[in-house]
């Protein structure tokens, strides 16, 4: 099984850099797929968002709510984030979200529920979701600077950078930062 991944940023109107940030993360054995959306936008949006993929970079690559944990003990004392981390391994997805970075899913029947919260600052009970990938699953993550409005169907027959693409033009919303993820479930 393979991951084909695509994803696409854009800073808010009047922003040079962007409060939204992502990490796709091969090891042999797992991919980490993790969307992070920093309360705010701006430049001191876009520094904790690269300390979020900083410590990202280098966490064991475990279960998605220990990789949840310590990126909210590394955001602490921070304006604090929402994100969603996947971490794709056998056939399976193991993730978790905190706030409001959406992960819809078309193919297999993911029960998603997300965290309340804002990590670096109040954390609830995780929520954790996971469940088996089969070729054909399709993995979306969208954040708040995308209109949860966006119709997914019509893009089934896109890449993954296409559909990021068309995403991004129709359901932006120019007032936040905006960042979207496709990822496609593939045959080895």
């Amino acid at each position: 099984m393979t991951i084909d991944v695509a994803h696409l940023i854009t800073p808010a109107q009047g922003e040079v850099v962007s409060g939204d940030a992502v990490l796709v993360r091969r090891e042999p054995a797992a991919v980490l797929v993790a969307m992070i959306d920093v309360l705010g936008h701006g430049s001191e949006a876009a520094k904790v968002a690269s300390l979020a993929v900083k410590h990202l970079e280098t966490a064991p690559l475990g279960r998605a709510a220990a990789l949840m944990l310590g990126l909210h003990e590394a955001l602490r004392g921070t304006r604090g984030a929402a994100a969603t981390l996947c971490v794709i391994r056998n056939g399976r997805i193991d993730g978790c979200g905190v706030g409001n970075v959406e992960v819809p899913v078309q193919g297999s029947a993911l029960p998603i529920l997300l965290t309340p919260g804002i990590i670096g600052h109040r954390l609830h009970r995780l929520r954790e979701f996971d469940g088996r990938l089969v070729a054909g699953d399709r993995l979306i993550c969208f954040s708040d600077g995308i209109s949860s409005q966006v119709q997914l169907g019509d893009l089934r027959e896109l890449s993954p950078r296409d559909a990021c693409g068309v995403v991004m033009q129709r359901h932006r919303r120019k007032h936040d930062d905006a960042s979207v993820l496709i990822a496609d479930v593939r045959a080895s």
